[in-house]
Parts: structure tokens; C-alpha cells; sequence
């Protein structure tokens, strides 16, 4: 099961209001009520749960997955910050200009 929603708040260099994703078992009695909580990245969003973890091995040991979206770069014509530029009121104020 997928939970979207808006997570907002301010940092030392301005205010943000950015997507997160919430992934969990439909059936809570197969999980074991841990969620790992991804911070984001520089790149790939959700390179743990997608790239390095595995969501088979996260979600089949009964693990619930948290990410916030904070970037519109892609990758391979992919977007995999999650973050998704057509929600109303999105926005990341302040912050620092990545290289490339």
C-alpha cells in the first residue's frame, strides 16, 4: 500500500513544501511495525528501498518504508526523487544549487 501526502517546514536557508511516500503491507499483521525512514539524498530519492535494500527484501521481513521528494532532477528520463512538480503548492525556498 502507498501513502502520498505534503511534508513542509523551514530549513536554515528557507521554507519547503515537498511530497513524501509512505509504503507499507495492505495486511498490517505481516508487518513488524519498523519503517525505515530514507532522508533524502543528493540523488535517487529512494536508492535505498529501490536500488540498494530491495523493496523484496524490505517489505518481505515485514519492514514499512518512508521517503520525502525534494528534487525535480531525473535520471534515464525517469524521476526518481519523488518528487512530483504538479502538486499544488510545492515549492523549496532557499537551499543550495547542485552541480550538474
Amino acid at each position: 500500500m502507498q501513502y502520498d501526502g505534503i511534508f513542509s517546514g523551514r530549513t536554515s536557508t528557507g521554507k519547503f513544501r515537498v511530497p513524501y511516500r509512505i509504503a507499507a503491507s495492505v495486511n498490517p499483521e505481516k508487518g513488524n511495525q519498523s519503517v525505515l525512514v530514507e532522508p533524502p539524498h543528493f540523488n535517487i530519492a529512494l536508492g535505498a528501498r529501490v536500488f540498494y535494500l530491495g523493496e523484496e527484501f524490505l517489505f518481505s521481513r515485514g519492514f514499512s518504508h518512508a521517503g520525502v521528494g525534494w528534487s525535480t532532477t531525473s535520471f534515464d528520463g525517469r524521476n526518481r526523487r519523488i518528487l512530483d512538480p504538479t502538486v499544488p503548492g510545492v515549492f523549496i525556498n532557499g537551499g543550495f544549487i547542485e552541480e550538474n
